[in-house]
C-alpha cells in the first residue's frame, strides 16, 4: 500500500474513529517533535480542554501571512483553533508543509488539567513511514513519546519512555 492510499484510508477512519489493524501494520511513526501548544489559552484550546484526550488528531494548519510569524502554524482540534507549534520549533515545518515534502501530522500526547494553560496539551508532529526498512539501532528516538516535564503542577513529572 503506498502513501497516498494510506492517507485516505487514515482521514476517512476520523470518521469512524478508527484504524484497521490492516491499514496500520506496514506503517510506523516518525516523531519530528514534542512540544506544548504555544497560545492554547488564547484560541478556543481552554473551551474544549475538558473534552481532549491523548490520542486525538490534530490538523496543521499553514499560516504564512501571520503577522507575528512567517512561519507560523496553527494547530485545529476538531476545526477548532487551539494554538500553534511554538515559533521557537517551527521553522523547519513550516518549510516541509509548504514544500508538501511529507505528509506532516500531530497528535496530542499529554492532558494535563491541573497545569497552567501553556502546559495544558503536549503534542507530537510525526510523518508515516512504511516498514519498508529497518532504522538504525541508535534511532529509537525517532519512535518513541516521552513524558513532558511540567513545571507548574505540585508534583514533579519525570521523564519516562513510552
Amino acid at each position: 500500500m503506498n502513501r497516498s492510499i494510506f492517507l485516505k484510508k487514515l482521514f476517512a477512519s476520523l470518521a469512524i474513529g478508527k484504524l484497521s489493524v490492516t491499514i496500520t501494520k506496514n506503517f510506523r511513526k516518525i516523531y519530528l517533535l514534542q512540544c506544548f501548544i504555544a497560545g492554547f489559552r488564547h484560541y478556543e484550546g481552554l473551551n474544549h480542554l475538558g473534552l481532549m484526550k491523548e490520542g486525538d488528531l490534530l490538523e496543521l494548519v499553514r499560516e504564512p501571512d501571520n503577522a507575528y510569524d512567517s512561519c507560523a502554524i496553527a494547530l485545529h482540534w476538531r476545526g477548532k483553533k487551539i494554538g500553534f507549534i511554538p515559533a521557537s520549533t517551527n521553522e523547519m515545518l513550516s518549510f516541509l508543509l509548504d514544500a508538501d515534502a511529507v505528509s506532516l501530522f500531530a497528535v496530542v500526547t499529554h492532558v494535563e488539567r491541573s497545569a497552567k494553560p501553556w502546559e495544558n496539551v503536549a503534542i507530537a508532529v510525526y510523518f508515516v513511514q512504511e516498514f519498508n526498512k529497518e532504522l538504525p539501532a541508535h534511532a529509537s528516538y525517532l519512535t518513541r513519546i516521552e513524558t513532558p516535564h511540567y513545571h507548574t503542577v505540585r508534583h514533579t513529572t519525570n521523564a519516562l519512555n513510552n
